[in-house]
């Protein structure tokens, strides 16, 4: 009985009929798997690429301005980088101003505002965890910190939420800028 399989075994492997049909059968969803999930991938990177250059688009508005913040000003900016990244509804945009506190060596808040009461002021815990991740600033130093938050659902659903720096179908950015023309940028909407 084994004499017969080795045989039939032998006889198989030496055996160069192919058939198209069964090499497209165990071939074609390979490729296919590849293609689709080369896509997703691709997507995803895609994706965080334009909400990072319309976050730092808007940061970069921000550090030019001379007049001061009002609400409704924070608004159309936030329009802007839904305008510009493609954001789905359920986007956020989070100004700050960060004066570095040498004494305290942290950033303390200046102002902070945000146009989705989810993300709010910047916290405390977040200010501490800044000094590591932030440049060095002078005493008094101060930087405007631009944090998005964009909704993602992948148009493919083959590849997992996880990939590509997006966590839990969320593109977070933070940039930050120097006032370029005025010391401080002012909040006015009280």
């Amino acid at each position: 009985m084994f004499k017969k399989l080795k045989r039939a075994l032998s006889r198989f492997q030496r055996d160069e009929r192919g058939s198209i049909t069964i090499e497209s059968v165990i071939g074609l969803p390979v490729i296919m798997l590849g293609v689709v999930g080369g896509y997703g991938v691709f997507d995803m990177h895609r994706e965080a690429s334009l909400n990072l250059k319309a976050t730092e688009i808007v940061g970069d508005i921000l550090s030019r301005e001379t007049g001061e913040i009002t609400p409704a000003y924070l608004a159309a900016m936030h329009s802007t980088f839904n305008l510009l990244a493609r954001a789905e509804p359920g986007s956020a945009l989070r100004v700050s101003v960060l004066r570095w506190d040498a004494q305290a060596s942290q950033f303390v808040a200046e102002w902070s505002r945000s146009t989705s009461a989810e993300t709010g002021a910047i916290s405390a815990e977040h200010l501490a965890t800044l000094a590591t991740s932030l440049p060095a600033q002078p005493n008094y130093g101060r930087i405007i910190y631009v944090e998005t938050w964009a909704p993602f659902t992948p148009s493919i659903r083959v590849m997992a939420q996880g990939v590509a720096g997006v966590n839990g179908g969320t593109i977070h950015n933070a940039t930050f800028f120097t006032p370029r023309f005025t010391p401080q940028l002012q909040w006015a909407g009280g």
